[in-house]
Formats: structure tokens, sequence, C-alpha cells
């Protein structure tokens, strides 16, 4: 859902067997909004401004980083799994509850950021 998260949407049943897809919900009309609604609220995935610190230990680190709001703390589980270059350049990290995190594209980071991300964008 990153790239076009309103298009070939997969409906389950209650026992999670797929049941269909959605093309678009635009099909929906004014009902559109509902849907799109409930996937903001699943997929919601948190801006990053920057991040002043990553700590390794044990194959996890914990990341110390600032969004819209003010200071954030997370940890991320076999961080060189978990974080991504999407297609638009932008940086994707993935925590150990599964909460998503972007940051801008490397060049557009400041420096200290930039140096930390680095690492583990191989």
């Amino acid at each position: 859902p990153f790239d076009n998260p309103y298009s070939l949407i997969s409906v389950l049943d209650p026992d999670s067997v797929e049941i269909g897809i959605i093309e678009d919900v635009g099909v929906f009309g004014d009902e559109a909004g509902i849907i799109k609604d409930e996937i903001n609220r699943k997929y919601y995935i948190c801006e990053l401004k920057s991040v002043k610190s990553i700590k390794e230990r044990w194959g996890s680190s914990t990341w110390k980083a600032t969004d819209a709001t003010g200071d954030i703390t997370f940890t991320v589980k076999a961080t060189y799994n978990n974080v991504h270059k999407c297609r638009d350049g932008k940086i994707l990290v993935i925590d150990s509850d599964e909460n998503r995190y972007v940051l801008d594209p490397v060049e557009k980071l400041d420096r200290t950021t930039r140096r930390l991300i680095e690492l583990y964008l191989i």
C-alpha cells in the first residue's frame, strides 16, 4: 500500500480467506472515504523528521528520533531487514511492533540522520 494505497485492495472474510479484490476504491463514490479512512488507520506511517541515535544490542536497535510531535523512541528487530529504500527514494523503517516510519530520501536528510541511516541501506 505504499505507492498506491487505494488500489488493488484484497478483501478477506472473517477466516482470512480472500473473497475479492477492489481495483480502485473510487468506484464506491462517496462511500470511498470510509474505505480510505480504514486504510489510513491500518497502515498509518509516522513521518520522521530526524534520527538522533541508533544503538544496537543483541540483534535489535533502539532508535531515538523526532517526528512532528517531538521526540520518540522505538525498537527495530533485525535492523538490516527492516530498513528499506522505497522506489521514490524515501526510507521505510518497520519497528518490532510492525509500526511503520518514513524518512525523506537520503539526500534530503540532515547530516547526522544520513550518517546513521546509510549503514542500513546496503
